[in-house]
């Protein structure tokens, strides 16, 4: 897509992430104005075999239809391309139990879920990573914003955020009205999962950029820390390697530079 290929290659980690023995995957949460093109990405990511793509759902009725996809791992990521679609969709007087819901599923997982209609168990916690997207305008409605960073929600999402300038602008006029879009072709990532080593003076060359988005987020940033370490490790892994260079880490830092809510124009990305 025009443009969009680095948040095509950033967001790819976040799903390879998944395949990192005894790491921890990475959420990520897409913030743009509308017609920027997150859903039209977030489709042909979910061609990816690992992942879900969901317009809404409630809390068991995504358990009960994928709970055996998610325990044999056939499922490790769920995109949702519109979160408050998703947020919304649901009674207000339980809209709060989703994003805890959702707090648990990406961070220490489910393994039961319990109410006075609800009854599910597993045997082992399960748990995903979540891609999702947000309109800009939503994502700053001031009561939500901060009731999410309350519930801890915020720091569980990794955000990316970007803009348009007029150069790219001119150029996807160019891809629509020559059709170019009819060509696309689908997403494909050989993954394995495997173990991957990262040295701590390697992983400390991150801390700057995590102490940029934790001020941004109003977060302490051990999350983000975390999250940002994870993606050079599912770089390293996409790599066919088993340990994080540093031209893992200087990728990162570059692609995680859009993680400031700054929203800079695309076309200063390389």
């Amino acid at each position: 897509m025009i443009g969009l290929e680095w948040l095509e290659e950033f967001l790819s980690y976040g799903i390879a992430s998944t395949f990192v023995k005894n790491g921890r995957p990475v959420s990520m949460l897409i913030v743009a104005d509308v017609e920027t093109g997150k859903t039209e990405l977030l489709k042909k990511l979910s061609k990816i075999s690992s992942c879900l793509y969901i317009t809404s759902f409630t809390r068991y009725g995504l358990l009960q239809e994928y709970r055996h996809e998610i325990e044999t791992k056939e499922i490790r990521t769920i995109i949702v391309p519109d979160l408050i679609q998703l947020i919304d969709s649901v009674n207000p007087n339980l809209q709060n139990n989703i994003i805890t819901f959702l707090n648990a599923f990406v961070e220490e997982g489910i393994r039961i879920i319990s109410t006075y209609n609800t009854q599910i168990k597993s045997k082992d916690d399960l748990r995903v990573n979540l891609i999702a997207a947000i309109p800009k305008s939503v994502f700053f409605d001031g009561r939500r914003l901060k009731k999410w960073q309350s519930m801890g929600f915020i720091s569980r999402m990794l955000p990316v955020s970007y803009s348009y300038d007029q150069e790219v602008t001119a150029k996807i006029f160019d891809y629509i009205t020559g059709r170019k879009y009819m060509k696309e072709e689908s997403i494909e990532l050989k993954m394995e999962e495997k173990e991957i080593f990262l040295k701590q003076e390697l992983a400390k060359k991150i801390l700057p950029l995590t102490d940029i988005i934790a001020k941004r987020t109003e977060t302490y940033g051990f999350r983000f820390q975390r999250g940002l370490q994870e993606l050079a490790c599912a770089r390293a892994l996409l790599k066919g390697r088993t340990e994080v260079l540093e031209e893992d880490i200087q990728r990162i830092i570059e692609l995680g530079s859009w993680c400031n809510l700054e929203f800079k124009p695309i076309g200063e990305i390389k």
